[in-house]
Parts: structure tokens; C-alpha cells; sequence
């Protein structure tokens, strides 16, 4: 059984299957562990503040996590290793080669009594947790993004789903469509919900604009160059229209920039607080999500929160165009 692949009639029924895995649990204890500071947060924060309401949680964040927007109830414990927001510099490297670092995740939680282990985000130094029980493994990219598939932490996940007794998707098309037969009944469907604790923060008084906005990281797979290609067709049209682009990273559109009219753009090279990320949200009036290879996006829920018009690539270039123009036209006939 084990070398066989999950059969299509078995992988349809998962994948229509609509429970939320995570709204079942209820007077439990729960240790969930994210070593990673940044983005990831607004997840780990959104997730520990739900299942607080039901259960017990005691969460464990590495030394650099902030610490801001959690319920009280939550219990929050921090392990003394750091981890850089994303391993982009060569000085990044070196902790992921001390045993020590991986030494004192086990440490920390193996003493921590629990009816579920849940690994919210993955990081190389939990992978001492596999041989803990009553694991759920949160898997958020199963497949990896264009530009982004680190092969070594690809195996490395997919170890981690295959000794953990559940494994939770955010999408019933996140599903890996190659699952062994006996790995199949492992998988469960937990929503990624809005981020409901990110509307008390920033100004509130602040009024959507006519500005199109695209914020996150600066990589191949956002599809920033086709968002900018598509403003730059429709700019002379739209003249009172600004397309704001925000986010950190290497630009590699700075040529596809200079398509735009200066007076029309709005370009942020730097990781935003979470105060400027929200004032920027509630400025916009349409969320841009240029995609060319997505799975499920933090940012469209950061759009779901706020009430705002998302417009996604999830088709191709002149689909986008169509969209985006479409887009501005029903803010007219709304407005």
C-alpha cells in the first residue's frame, strides 16, 4: 500500500470536503510553535486568538518574535534561538548548522504537556519534533512558488507532513495530487480566516483612494512586472488613478516602472510595520493579487479584513488587463 499513489475518486472526495479542521477542537491543550518573526505572524496570531476561545494554547515563538495583537489567554513562551525574517545573507546561515539551536526547541517542548502539537509554520530547527506524537502540521506551500523551491526544505517538509498524525491545508487545491494511498487520511482543510485583530490597529479614519495597491515581497512568482504592464495600458484612461507598490526585496521591474506616469506612481522599497501596512490597505480601494504561481495568499485575507476589491492574474495577461480595467469602470458606478 505504501508505494501507491492516492486514487483520483479518493483525492475528489477530500478535496470537496468542506470541514474546518481546527473549528472541532474544542477543551483541548494546545502547543503551537513558529519560529519565524515577520508576515508569518499575522497568521499565528489570527490562529492562537481563535483556538484560545475554546481551548488552552500555549505558543512558542523564537526570541525575535513580536508579541503584540494576542489574546491574553493565549500563553506565549519564547525559545532562545534567533531566526532572521528570510535567509537572504550569507551571515543568515551559520545558526542553521548548530545543533544547539535545535537542541533547545525539543528542549522547551518536549517538557510541555499537550493534547496536540501543531507546527504552525515550519522551520529546520523543529525537525527534532519528529518523534513527538499528536502532531498537526500545517502545511502552507506544499508545492513551493516559482523562484522560491528550495529543494532541501521542500524534503525536508514533506518529511515533517509524513511522521505527523494530521497534516492541514488552507485549500482543498492545495492538496498534494501525488499523496500515497497511506498518507491520505491525514489530511484535513483548516481555513486561513481573516486577520480580525489587524482592524484596531493604525489610523481608522482614514478613506479608501482612488489607488490600486500591490504590497508584499518583491519576487518572480507576485507577478509585479505584469500588474505594472497592465496599469500602464489603462493610466491615460484613468488619470486621477495611482497604482501604489510597496513591499521589500530585489526590484526586478524596475524597467516595467517607467511605463507608468511618475504622478501615478507610488513605489515603497522596505518591509512595512504593520501600522504603515494597514494605513496602506485602508487607502486603496483595489487590492491587486498579479500572481503567476499562487497557493493561498495572506494578502487576500489582509483585503478580506478590510472589505476591499481584489483583482487576481489567476488567468493571463490580457485577462488581468480586462480585470484590472473593469475594476476601475465599477468604482465609478458605485462611487
Amino acid at each position: 500500500m505504501t508505494g501507491k499513489i492516492l486514487p483520483a475518486c479518493i483525492l475528489r472526495f477530500m478535496k470537496n470536503s468542506g470541514v474546518d479542521f481546527f473549528e472541532s477542537i474544542e477543551g483541548k491543550k494546545l502547543v503551537l510553535v513558529n519560529l519565524w518573526p515577520g508576515s508569518t505572524m499575522h497568521y499565528t496570531i489570527q490562529l492562537s486568538n481563535r483556538l484560545v476561545k475554546k481551548n488552552r494554547v500555549v505558543l512558542y515563538l523564537s526570541r525575535d518574535c513580536e508579541v503584540k495583537y494576542f489574546d491574553g489567554r493565549v500563553e506565549v513562551r519564547k525559545i532562545d534561538v534567533t531566526v532572521p525574517g528570510r535567509y537572504a545573507r550569507v551571515w543568515d546561515y551559520p545558526g542553521l548548522f548548530n545543533p544547539l539551536n535545535y537542541w533547545k526547541v525539543v528542549r522547551e517542548v518536549d517538557v510541555t504537556d499537550y493534547d496536540l502539537l501543531v507546527v504552525v509554520f515550519f522551520h529546520p530547527f523543529l525537525i527534532g519534533l519528529l518523534r513527538m506524537e499528536r502532531k498537526v502540521f500545517i502545511y502552507h506551500d506544499p508545492s513551493g512558488h516559482l523562484g522560491e523551491r528550495n529543494i532541501i526544505l521542500h524534503i525536508m517538509q514533506r518529511l515533517f507532513s509524513y511522521h505527523s498524525d494530521y497534516v492541514v491545508v488552507h485549500d482543498s487545491g492545495l492538496i498534494p495530487d501525488d499523496i500515497p494511498l497511506y498518507q491520505s487520511a491525514k489530511y484535513r482543510i483548516g481555513r486561513h480566516g481573516t486577520f480580525d485583530f489587524l482592524r484596531e490597529v493604525g489610523d481608522k479614519s482614514i478613506k479608501p483612494q482612488k489607488e490600486i495597491l500591490f504590497v508584499g515581497r518583491f519576487v518572480k512568482y507576485k507577478g509585479v512586472e505584469y500588474l505594472i504592464r497592465a496599469f500602464a495600458e489603462i493610466q491615460d484612461r484613468f488619470p486621477d488613478w495611482k497604482l501604489v507598490i510597496k513591499g521589500s526585496g530585489k526590484p526586478y521591474f524596475k524597467k516595467e516602472l517607467k511605463l507608468i506616469n511618475p504622478d501615478q506612481l507610488v513605489f515603497e522599497n522596505k518591509y512595512l510595520s504593520d501600522e504603515e501596512l494597514v494605513n496602506s490597505v485602508r487607502r486603496a480601494s483595489i487590492i491587486a493579487l498579479p500572481y503567476v504561481d499562487m497557493s493561498y495568499s495572506g494578502v487576500y485575507e489582509l483585503a478580506r479584513t478590510f472589505g476591499k476589491r481584489v483583482v487576481e492574474n489567476n488567468i493571463n495577461f490580457g485577462e488581468f488587463c480586462s480585470k484590472l480595467r473593469n475594476a476601475l469602470f465599477d468604482y465609478f458606478l458605485t462611487e
